[in-house]
């Protein structure tokens, strides 16, 4: 029979079990950064996977307090160094970019919201989960035009991070349509993201005033390879 806790005895073993995850995931990372150094060794390579899963393993709370612990260490120890900066910082910036899975979306939008990343960070950091991230429904609303990316102060004022999301969500697009593609009856919600996309990239492109995010919107149409686009592209070589 399964043990049922009580409430509060649940909640004290699921934040222990968080601080754990958060303490090992810290030491992983403090590991690899020790080995790397003057040059990365075979030891460093083989603590890759033990992070890769402990991070894939962890919500995305446990990821950004471990962040949070990073730059609380570095500030509680005086350095003058930018944690940005720090060999810890920049490994699990590194990994969580990696790791395929949707509990990354929340770091990532906290990680630029908060200013734990600079612009040519944030535009790489956005770029390449849309690369590896498996395109789940959390992941496609993350990366429409209306969603909270576009809205940080990081993305909406430093125009070349913009395009990075613009043509990340395309890249999205695109894999969710091929994830979808072998399926006789696609689920509604798959029509719903297509339609919403399609409009709000067709809204954003009349309404922008700037040519070369105008030029980014049609290179992520054109990324998502999504027919009903066919008749707007048409309209806008004919302009």
């Amino acid at each position: 029979l399964k043990m049922i806790l009580p409430k509060d005895q649940k909640e004290t073993e699921d934040q222990e079990n968080s601080q754990n995850r958060v303490q090992i995931i810290d030491q992983l990372v403090g590991e690899y950064v020790s080995k790397c150094s003057p040059k990365v060794t075979r030891e460093a390579l083989q603590i890759l996977p033990k992070l890769m899963y402990a991070l894939r393993d962890s919500s995305s709370q446990d990821i950004i307090d471990v962040f949070q612990a990073i730059r609380q260490a570095i500030q509680q120890s005086g350095s003058q160094q930018d944690s940005i900066h720090t060999p810890k910082m920049k490994v699990l910036l590194d990994v969580i970019s990696s790791i395929g899975r949707q509990n990354v979306i929340p770091v990532m939008e906290f990680l630029i919201e908060q200013n734990y990343v600079e612009p040519s960070q944030a535009a790489s950091l956005i770029s390449t989960i849309s690369l590896t991230v498996k395109p789940t429904d959390q992941v496609v609303n993350a990366f429409m035009p209306s969603a909270k990316l576009y809205t940080l102060s990081l993305v909406r004022n430093t125009p070349y991070v913009r395009k990075a999301a613009l043509l990340a969500s395309g890249t999205i697009l695109h894999g969710f349509r091929k994830a979808q593609r072998n399926e006789p009856n696609p689920p509604a919600v798959y029509r719903e993201h297509i339609e919403r996309y399609t409009k709000e990239m067709q809204e954003l492109y009349r309404q922008s005033e700037d040519e070369s995010e105008k030029v980014a919107i049609l290179k992520a149409i054109s990324n998502s390879g999504i027919p009903e686009f066919l008749q707007f592209l048409r309209e806008c070589i004919d302009q």
